[in-house]
């Protein structure tokens, strides 16, 4: 039986992300169980906090055939003018597109359930 293959292409623009003003801070990621080559994964994603100059994005990634948690992540980014690399402060409507229940996902975690000793989403 032969091994499935999998490909993504994903091309990454200079202007998307550096040039753009939107840089990675920090990356936070706890790892539940592992995938498998070939497994469906399901990325859920959420803006979770925003401060005067930074902002924190939420993930969570799950295997919706067993329904099972599969990691945690989250992400700081920051704005910045470019080519100076000076800070910029974030738009105060930002607080607006916050997930209202993201204080649940705090660092990470997220609301998991027991069932027969694997940690699945409730």
């Amino acid at each position: 039986m032969a091994a499935p293959r999998i490909r993504t292409d994903v091309q990454v623009m200079f202007f998307d992300t550096d040039c753009g003003g939107v840089v990675l801070v920090r990356t936070e990621i706890d790892y539940r169980r592992a995938a498998k080559l070939g497994d469906r994964l399901v990325i859920e994603g959420w803006l979770d906090q925003v401060e005067h100059v930074r902002f924190w994005c939420g993930f969570r990634i799950t295997r919706p055939q067993d329904n099972m948690l599969i990691a945690t992540c989250r992400q700081m980014l920051a704005l910045v003018e470019m080519p100076s690399a000076k800070l910029l402060r974030l738009p105060n409507h930002w607080q607006e597109y916050r997930k209202t229940d993201s204080a649940q996902y705090a660092k990470g975690e997220c609301q998991i359930g027991i069932v027969s000793g694997e940690e699945r989403i409730e």
